[in-house]
């Protein structure tokens, strides 16, 4: 998948595809509430882990801080789908 992004008026681009290690640590087939946003944040929670995954690669030296990483990520994902899910 293609991302765009656009930062202060810079547009940024990179591919990334969804490794299944991924999505399998954000539970992308687990939705009971049927919430699209929650589908939204599980997605884009697989591309960023994905992500993380090439740069390891790459940056082995770097390895406690992308588990650092991976691990606050996955605590935001969880908050936000907490959130998207939380009755009013």
């Amino acid at each position: 998948m293609t991302l765009y992004a656009t930062i202060s008026g810079e547009t940024f681009s990179f591919s990334v595809a969804s490794s299944n290690k991924a999505k399998d640590d954000v539970r992308f087939k687990f939705n009971p509430s049927g919430l699209r946003e929650v589908n939204e944040i599980k997605a884009l929670g697989a591309l960023w882990l994905s992500k993380l995954e090439e740069i390891a690669v790459t940056h082995p030296h770097a390895a406690r801080e992308l588990a650092v990483a991976r691990t606050e990520f996955q605590k935001a994902s969880m908050f936000a789908v907490l959130g998207i899910t939380k009755e009013a």
